[in-house]
C-alpha cells in the first residue's frame, strides 16, 4: 500500500481529472465501490461490490482560529450497503491518534459515527458527504468543542496518477467545512479540515 503523504497531491489529481471529464452534475445511475477495475468498464460485478472499507489518513490537520491541530494518523472504517445513488455506508470506526496543537497534546474523539454517502460524478471519481458524524476536539486551553463536517469532499478511485505514484483510492479535501455541533466551551473557534483517507486495498468508483 502506498499511503498518500500529502493531501495536496490528491486534490491536484482530482482537480485535473475533473477538468478533463467535466464534473458538473452527477453521472446517471447508481454508485458502487468496487474491488476490481473490471477491465475498465463502468460497471462493477455484483460479487466484486465491496461490503466494507478500511482507510487511513496521515497528518490530518484541523485549521482553527485558535490554532492548528495536527494528527499523525486517522482511521476510518465502514460497512457498505448495496447499489444506490448515493451509496450508503454506516461508519463503524472513525478515530485519530497522535494529535498536537499550539500548546501541546490534543484529543479528537468521535461522538456520533453516523453515515458516509458515496456518489459517483465522473469516471472513477465522485463526492463524499457525511451524515450525522460528530466529533469532539479538545486542545487546552482554548478549544473544547464538537464539530460536524458539512458539504462534499472528493472521492477518488484507485490508480489515479499522483506525481509519480499511485493511490488505492480514497476520499478527502482541503479546508473541508466544519460546523459546531454542540459547543462545550462556547464560543467555538471557526474550523476546517485538511485530510485524505486512502483505502488499505484498491477501490474503484463504478456503477
Amino acid at each position: 500500500m502506498k499511503l498518500i503523504r500529502t493531501l495536496g497531491l490528491a486534490v491536484v489529481a482530482a482537480t485535473a481529472m475533473m477538468a478533463l471529464v467535466g464534473a458538473a452534475p452527477a453521472m446517471a445511475g447508481n454508485t458502487a465501490l468496487c474491488s476490481t477495475n473490471n477491465g475498465g468498464l463502468l460497471t462493477c460485478p455484483i460479487e466484486k461490490q465491496v461490503t466494507s472499507f478500511h482507510s487511513v489518513a496521515l497528518n490530518t490537520i484541523f485549521l482553527t482560529t485558535a490554532g492548528n491541530v495536527t494528527c499523525k494518523e486517522a482511521l476510518a472504517e465502514g460497512s457498505v450497503l448495496g447499489l444506490a445513488a448515493p451509496q450508503i455506508s454506516h461508519l463503524t470506526k472513525f478515530n485519530w491518534t497522535g494529535c498536537t496543537g499550539p500548546f501541546g497534546a490534543c484529543t479528537v474523539t468521535t461522538i456520533k459515527l453516523g453515515l458516509i454517502l458515496f456518489l459517483k460524478t465522473a469516471v472513477n471519481l465522485g463526492t463524499v458527504v457525511y451524515d450525522n458524524l460528530v466529533f469532539r476536539l479538545v486542545c487546552a486551553p482554548f478549544i473544547d468543542c464538537e464539530y460536524t463536517p458539512v458539504g462534499a469532499v472528493h472521492l477518488l478511485g484507485s490508480s489515479l496518477p499522483l506525481l509519480g505514484g499511485e493511490s488505492n483510492g480514497g476520499f478527502g479535501g482541503t479546508k473541508g467545512t466544519l460546523a459546531p455541533a454542540g459547543p462545550l466551551d462556547a464560543p467555538c473557534p471557526e474550523a476546517s479540515w485538511d485530510y485524505f483517507y486512502e483505502s488499505l486495498t484498491p477501490l474503484w468508483v463504478k456503477t
